[in-house]
C-alpha cells in the first residue's frame, strides 16, 4: 500500500483477493508507506483480515507507520490481528510466510516471539 489508507484506498483493498487469479496461503500486507489510517480504513483491513480468515489465507502486515498502528491499538483491532501477525520487518514478514508455507500455519504460534521485536502491546 502507498500514501494514506482512507476511503478510496479502503475500497481498493476490499477487491484485492477477488482479482488474483490463484488464492494465495499467504497474504503480506505492507505498509510502509501508509503515514495514517482511518475509521474506513481500519474496517477494511478488518474485511480482509476475516475473509483470508475464511479463505484459509494467513494475513501478515509488515512495516505498520505509528499513526496506523496507534489507531489499531486504540480501535481494540490488535488483538483480531493478532501480534504474531505483524512484522516491524517486510523481511521478518518474509521469513514468516516462509515458515508458513513450509510447516503450516501453526508455525506462527512458535517463531512469533523473535519478529514480535518493535510492535507494541495492546
Amino acid at each position: 500500500m502507498n500514501g494514506p489508507f482512507f476511503f478510496g484506498a479502503a475500497d481498493k483493498l476490499k477487491d484485492v483477493l477477488s482479482e488474483v487469479s490463484k488464492k494465495p496461503k499467504v497474504l503480506i500486507l505492507r505498509m510502509r508507506h501508509v503515514p495514517a489510517v482511518d475509521a474506513t480504513g481500519l474496517h477494511a483491513l478488518e474485511q480482509l483480515y476475516d475473509r483470508c480468515r475464511k479463505e484459509g489465507i494467513v494475513f501478515l502486515m509488515s512495516e505498520v507507520q505509528s499513526q496506523p498502528m496507534r489507531a489499531i491499538i486504540r480501535s481494540r483491532r490488535l488483538p483480531l490481528f493478532g501480534r504474531r501477525n505483524l512484522s516491524k520487518t517486510f523481511e521478518h514478514a518474509l521469513e514468516t510466510a516462509r515458515d508458513v508455507l513450509a510447516s503450516g500455519p501453526d508455525v506462527l504460534e512458535s517463531t512469533a516471539q523473535r519478529r514480535l521485536r518493535g510492535v507494541p502491546k495492546a
